[in-house]
């Protein structure tokens, strides 16, 4: 199966959100962000760190615009050929047809990443994230599928990920100390006295201060690029929680359905071929607002609810408004994947 040939609208939204990346590096995602958008760029929740929604209508193709955005963003923002990626996706049906599909040789979404990684680079879910050997990070390039259930908890002792794993011994073991120092500000990343007071086997007693040997900490001190699909259903604050456990250095979100405090520009009908709704946008949303990206769109705020919420997220988004963000439209329900 060959390489799919970008619709227009496709690399316009590519080419936007790769300017927008060279220029935050060159002056930070607020003045690059407002520049490009003609806007202010909300940092909430994630400060320093961009984050930016590609708004790409059903079927438009999102999956593929994300296959080629992973070593888009790596060279741009990270300027490395051995990224890390974590891609989350809402369901484990939607996993395992997306981690199948940058799996087989031949593939579209394969051959984005071999174009640019050759057929050594590692894409795995993450039982399979401690079979890669410490030496090829750094070396290979590596995306991990999973959902975003799987970060997203309150209790990080109830996943496995967050969990303490002998299995990430040879990992950490070789780490050293000043490298594992940047996982100390990251929420849950440190074994706490009390968690080692309550283990009844007694493996975290000699880590109490120190970051655990976890899948979730593992990621995290690689820095990973995030590609969040559907992102519409991660504006929780339970969900920026576990991405921020990730300690991302770009995050790259996806949808069809962005939710009110999206900043936006359309990309023309014809522009966007068979298949496309009315308007095709990038948009930067780092809570959720978005920037336009040139002929895409680039989206920043910071409003973690859907329309209709309640309470403190409700008053989020309130604030939103107030700093002059528009909302595009509501999220539709029900509305089939692209």
């Amino acid at each position: 199966m060959p390489q799919i040939t970008l619709k227009s609208y496709q690399q316009a939204a590519l080419n936007a959100l790769g300017a927008f990346a060279r220029a935050a590096q060159m002056k930070g995602p607020a003045l690059a962000f407002g520049e490009q958008a003609g806007r202010p760029y909300n940092p909430d929740p994630f400060g320093a760190v961009p984050c930016v929604c590609l708004r790409i209508p059903t079927g438009g193709g999102k999956t593929v615009l994300a296959a080629h955005a992973v070593p888009l963003l790596a060279r741009a923002w990270r300027a490395t050929d051995a990224p890390v990626a974590v891609w989350l996706v809402p369901s484990d049906t939607i996993r395992s047809q997306t981690l199948k599909a940058l799996q087989t040789a031949g593939h579209p979404y394969r051959a984005a990443l071999e174009a640019h990684y050759g057929p050594g680079v590692k894409v795995c879910a993450l039982e399979d994230v401690a079979q890669i050997a410490p030496p090829d990070w750094g070396r290979q390039a590596v995306v991990v599928v999973a959902t975003i259930q799987s970060f997203r908890i309150e209790e990080t002792g109830q996943r496995n990920v967050y969990s303490f794993s002998e299995a990430f011994e040879p990992h950490f073991r070789g780490t050293d100390a000043q490298r594992l120092a940047v996982l100390q500000p990251l929420p849950d990343a440190v074994v706490a006295a009390e968690e080692a007071a309550q283990d009844g086997k007694g493996v975290l007693k000699g880590f109490v201060g120190q970051p655990r040997w976890s899948l979730a900490n593992w990621l995290a001190l690689h820095e990973p690029i995030l590609i969040v699909d559907e992102a519409h259903n991660t504006k929780t604050d339970k969900s920026f929680t576990a991405l921020k456990r990730l300690n991302p250095s770009f995050i790259l979100e996806l949808t069809a359905t962005p939710i009110p405090g999206q900043n936006q520009r359309a990309v023309p009908r014809q522009r966007a071929g068979a298949g496309c709704g009315k308007h095709d946008q990038a948009a930067n949303c780092p809570g959720r607002a978005s920037a336009r990206l040139a002929a895409g769109r680039l989206c920043s705020g910071a409003n973690p609810t859907r329309t209709g919420s309640r309470g403190a997220e409700g008053r989020g988004r309130g604030r939103l408004w107030r700093q002059g963000l528009r909302a595009p439209h509501r999220a539709v329900p029900g509305a089939k994947r692209g």
